[in-house]
């Protein structure tokens, strides 16, 4: 069986990789304070590329014997089908691969379980960009100007809100609104990002002539603040908890019969999501 090669989709351009991920405002945020090591592995080949950050930094390393805090670890067949232009599900985040493959050989997190946890946000934009890497070093060249960033002014309106949610207790939310159409969407954003992944549904013309779209950052999220009662770099991820900030959120914006959809975690939540959407619309 042949493997798809790793290592040989991203040695020659590795210095542009970094460079480019080193560029990424959100990284340079996102990793203030936050020094860490990581591996991403194919499990069959043992080719590994070892990222170290430090001081806001990245260096990227091909099979350094250095000992990262945890490791990414997929098959060779995982990794090709994540990293191609347009993933199958459940390939569009590692989030969906573990939730999926989690329980077959060579698919899981290798070291400290928490670790991973706490740096979602900085492995999620690794592989982001890795993604964006390979594809586009593929593609021809453009300007990398995505359509809705091309316009003279962007139409989302970002507000705060407070809300009173079990397990972070009293939390200050922040959420967006675009568009002015008869029927509500509320957009759900991944584990470790937050509801800039929305921005170019939020300021497509189209949508906004049909819909009132919303989205909003997670507690700790983006530009969520962490609730009152959340211990520093807590997290709760479970799906009661889950359910009942989006079901508040969904009052305290006073949305009608809203169309709930997301991706990776937030799709895998939306069947009892949607149940508890059927519930209010009836109460």
């Amino acid at each position: 069986m042949a493997f798809w090669n790793f290592e040989a989709e991203l040695r020659p351009t590795l210095p542009r990789l970094e460079s480019y991920f080193n560029a990424n405002e959100e990284f340079r945020v996102s990793s203030i304070g936050h020094d860490v090591s990581f591996g991403i592995t194919c499990s069959d080949t043992q080719c590994t590329l070892l990222v170290t950050i430090r001081a806001s930094r990245a260096l990227l390393e091909w099979n350094n014997q250095q000992q990262t805090e945890f490791t990414l670890a997929a098959r060779s067949e995982d990794w090709k089908e994540f990293f191609s232009p347009t993933p199958k599900p459940p390939y569009q985040s590692y989030w969906g691969i573990l939730r999926t493959l989690g329980s077959e050989p060579g698919v899981g997190i290798l070291g400290d379980a928490q670790a991973f946890g706490k740096s979602a946000r900085l492995w999620r934009l690794f592989l982001d960009t890795t993604r964006r890497h390979i594809v586009n070093s593929k593609a021809p060249v453009t300007n990398g100007i995505g359509y809705h960033e091309a316009q003279e002014d962007d139409s989302i309106v970002g507000r705060y809100a407070w809300l009173n949610l079990p397990v972070f207790g009293r939390t200050k939310i922040f959420y967006e609104v675009a568009g002015e159409g008869p029927r509500h969407i509320l957009w759900l954003h991944t584990a470790g990002a937050d509801s800039r992944e929305y921005h170019d549904l939020m300021n497509n013309k189209s949508l906004q002539e049909r819909y009132t779209m919303y989205s909003f950052d997670l507690p700790g999220h983006g530009r969520s603040y962490p609730g009152q009662q959340q211990l520093p770099q807590g997290y709760a991820n479970d799906e009661d908890t889950y359910v009942e900030i989006i079901h508040q959120v969904i009052k305290k914006l006073k949305l009608h019969q809203p169309i709930v959809s997301g991706a990776s975690m937030a799709g895998h939540y939306n069947p009892p999501m949607n149940l508890v959407v059927i519930s209010m619309n009836r109460s």
